[in-house]
């Protein structure tokens, strides 16, 4: 059972990927134009370790990798930057990347035994990684990315251009595509959340007659939105009704004034929600006046609490109910 939010996706991991293929792809692009041996010079090297690199008979870490795309002068903390808001691992006094302490952060919590899971490896494996005693492949880096966020592709966009990555290329139009649905038909998010829960796997055709109704939308724009998750290749039409292949991808840094028209839609089904009477609905607001310092505290609670709620939901059986969360800390002065 999935989550949708405003800043990521939650764990859709393509299992058709070829992560290992993509390595290679993404190594070759980082090298670009310059010889094997003119880029081992550039990272260090005596020998020339490149070419068992692109041919797939050793790979290097993600560290290392970050260091090489560091030396060409591509822009590190772009890629990281299109995953979130954690920014870029830790450089220390010697410029070495602290991945294993961005990967414990960016796993949000997630335990180990999970983690290993989903990425078919040993909890051993793992563990030595977010303890920064082992570091992963390249490959294994790329697939973690997708189990955690399902955006290997965009962190691979910001390093370098995606066209040159072809294994990525479609992950990252369909995300494309997703997000622009996203943006132009906000509905689709509940809408996918709604064909999750059991009652609607137990019975598809009564909950698709009574959804438009109980979301306060008309049947028109129900069977537009669920046209477009189609197109976007989001959902796959069956017997009796819709099969949810993917995440729905909502980046808010496309632009601000498309996700101020996100923010407004999602605001109004709320305010529109606080006027019905007898629903399980629950609002509460508290007008405050504080320290800046305890202001501070307050808005680091809120934002813990949010990627708290992510964490219980993303590991949430089964998925009975779909709801809308909305957290919102006002400043006056």
């Amino acid at each position: 059972m999935n989550s949708s939010s405003v800043q990521a996706p939650l764990p859709v991991v393509a299992p058709s990927l070829d992560y290992d293929r993509a390595a290679l792809e993404l190594l070759r692009a980082i090298r670009g134009k310059r010889s094997q041996v003119l880029f081992a010079r550039r990272l260090g090297y005596r020998a020339n370790p490149i070419t068992d690199w692109e041919r797939g008979v050793r790979q290097p870490t993600a560290r290392e990798v970050l260091r090489a795309a560091q030396r060409v002068r591509l822009n590190v903390n772009t890629a990281f930057e299109r995953l979130g808001t954690l920014g870029a691992p830790r450089q220390d006094a010697q410029g070495q990347w602290q991945l294993h302490e961005w990967l414990v952060a960016f796993c949000q919590g997630r335990s180990i035994v999970w983690l290993a899971e989903s990425m078919q490896l040993t909890r051993h494996t793992v563990g030595r990684w977010l303890a920064g005693k082992a570091h992963p492949k390249l490959a294994q880096f790329l697939r973690l990315l997708d189990v955690i966020s399902g955006r290997a592709h965009d962190w691979v966009a910001g390093l370098v251009a995606i066209e040159s990555v072809p294994t990525l290329l479609p992950t990252f139009r369909q995300a494309q595509a997703a997000r622009n649905i996203a943006f132009e038909q906000p509905w689709t998010e509940v809408i996918l959340r709604a064909l999750e829960t059991t009652a609607y796997r137990e019975q598809p055709e009564l909950v698709h007659t009574t959804l438009a109704a109980c979301l306060g939308i008309s049947q028109a724009e129900l069977d537009s939105a669920l046209s477009g998750l189609v197109d976007a290749g989001i959902l796959q039409s069956s017997e009796g009704g819709y099969q949810v292949l993917r995440e729905l991808s909502v980046d808010t840094r496309v632009s601000s004034d498309a996700f101020g028209k996100l923010q407004q839609h999602w605001l109004k089904v709320a305010l529109d929600r606080s006027r019905r009477t007898g629903t399980a609905d629950w609002f509460a607001y508290n007008v405050i006046s504080l320290s800046k310092a305890d202001l501070a505290t307050v808005h680091e609670c809120l934002r813990r609490a949010y990627r708290e709620t992510r964490s219980i939901v993303a590991a949430s059986q089964p998925c009975e109910t779909a709801a809308l969360l909305l957290m919102q800390l006002v400043r006056f002065t």
